[in-house]
C-alpha cells in the first residue's frame, strides 16, 4: 500500500495538470505571455523544459536570477514566442504536441479587437473555437492560440483536447463511431440515396463559389459583399467624425469592417462620404477602445473601407445609417 502510494505521488508531482483557466493568455502581442505557479521541487531548468523556454531566458525575462531558487507559489511568468507557440491549426510534428491557450471575452470586447491583441487573425480565432460568427459571449474562454511542446522534455498533461489533425478524417470517424450497422432492407434503401446523392452534390455548390468569383472578379463593386446584408429599414442615423484603423482584410474580397460603440457585433451599417457621396456597407466587428484618440468620433472603419469611400484622409465626417 505505501509503494503504491509513493508511485502515485511520483507520478502525480512529476506531471503538470493544466486546466484552462491555468492557460489565460496576458499582455499584448508581441508581449504576451502566460503565469505559472511554482511547486515543490520545480526549478527554472524544469519549468523551461515545461513551456519550451530557454531556462535563462525565462529568469530574465522576469527579471530574476538565475542563480536564485525558486519557491513554492511563486508566480513566474512564461513568455509566448515563435518557439513555443503556434497559430496555423494544422498537424502537429511527430516530436511536438500541442496545447490551447486562452483569452477570456470581456464585455462589449468585438473579435476583431482579440485577435490584434493576441497576435493572430480573426480567422484562425473563429477556426480554433468552431465560430460560424462574430458574436461572442462575455466572460467565455476562447482558444487564442497554442502552446508547441516538445515530446520527452516538457510533460504537461492538459484536460484540453489537442488541435484535430484533419477535420474532414475526424468527421469519418465520428460517422463510423455513432451509426449503426443498418439491417439488409435499410441498406438497399441507404445505398439507392447515395447513388442519386452526386447528382445534388455537384450542383449545390456552384451557386456560393460563382457568386464569389463575380464579386472578386468585379472591381465596380465597391460597395461591399455585406449590402445584401444590410436592413433596409434602419432605425437609427447620425453624422459625425471617423477615423481610419490598418488591416489587410476587404482589399481584395470587398469585405469592410468597422468599430462602433453601442452597436452589436455582426450589424451591417450603411456608411456615406459626407464630401462625395459615396456609400458602402460594413459589418461592426466591435465597440472602439476607451482611448484618448477615439475621442469625438462615432465610428472607426478600416483603410479598405475608407479607400472605397474615395478618400485617403484620416479622419473625414461620416453618414452612418443601421
Amino acid at each position: 500500500m505505501k509503494l503504491f502510494f509513493s508511485l502515485f505521488l511520483f507520478i502525480f508531482l512529476g506531471n503538470q495538470v493544466l486546466k484552462s483557466q491555468d492557460l489565460i493568455v496576458k499582455g499584448i502581442a508581441p508581449n504576451l505571455f502566460l503565469t505559472h505557479k511554482v511547486v515543490a521541487k520545480e526549478s527554472w531548468y524544469s519549468i523551461g523544459r515545461l513551456y519550451n523556454v530557454n531556462p535563462k531566458e525565462l529568469a530574465t525575462y522576469n527579471s530574476l536570477s538565475i542563480e536564485k531558487g525558486l519557491v513554492i507559489a511563486q508566480m513566474i511568468k512564461i513568455p509566448l514566442t515563435a518557439n513555443n507557440t503556434k497559430q496555423e491549426k494544422s498537424v502537429q510534428g511527430t516530436n511536438e504536441f500541442l496545447v490551447p491557450y486562452y483569452h477570456v471575452v470581456e464585455k462589449s470586447e468585438g473579435l476583431y479587437r482579440i485577435a490584434i491583441n493576441a497576435g493572430t487573425s480573426m480567422d484562425n480565432i473563429k477556426a480554433y473555437n468552431q465560430l460560424n460568427s462574430d458574436a461572442l459571449n462575455t466572460g467565455s474562454n476562447l482558444v487564442v492560440g497554442y502552446l508547441k511542446l516538445k515530446r520527452g522534455e516538457s510533460n504537461l498533461i492538459a484536460k484540453e483536447v489537442p488541435p484535430a489533425v484533419d477535420k474532414n478524417s475526424a468527421t469519418k470517424e465520428n460517422v463510423k463511431e455513432t451509426i449503426p450497422v443498418p439491417d439488409p432492407v435499410v441498406e438497399k434503401e441507404v445505398t439507392a440515396k447515395v447513388k442519386e446523392a452526386p447528382v445534388v452534390v455537384k450542383e449545390t455548390p456552384k451557386a456560393p463559389m460563382q457568386e464569389v468569383k463575380e464579386v472578386t472578379a468585379n472591381p465596380g463593386n465597391t460597395e461591399g459583399v455585406f449590402k445584401k446584408e444590410f436592413n433596409h429599414r434602419y432605425k437609427k442615423e447620425s453624422t459625425g467624425l471617423c477615423a481610419v484603423f490598418k488591416t489587410n482584410a476587404g482589399w481584395s474580397d470587398q469585405k469592410f469592417y468597422a468599430l462602433m460603440d453601442g452597436v452589436a457585433a455582426g450589424t451591417i451599417v450603411q456608411l456615406t462620404n459626407s464630401k462625395n457621396g459615396k456609400t458602402v456597407y460594413a459589418k461592426i466587428l466591435g465597440e472602439m477602445q476607451e482611448l484618448k484618440q477615439n475621442n469625438g468620433l462615432i465610428i472607426r472603419i478600416s483603410n479598405a473601407t475608407a479607400n472605397a469611400l474615395g478618400t485617403t484622409e484620416e479622419s473625414f465626417a461620416l453618414q452612418v445609417k443601421y
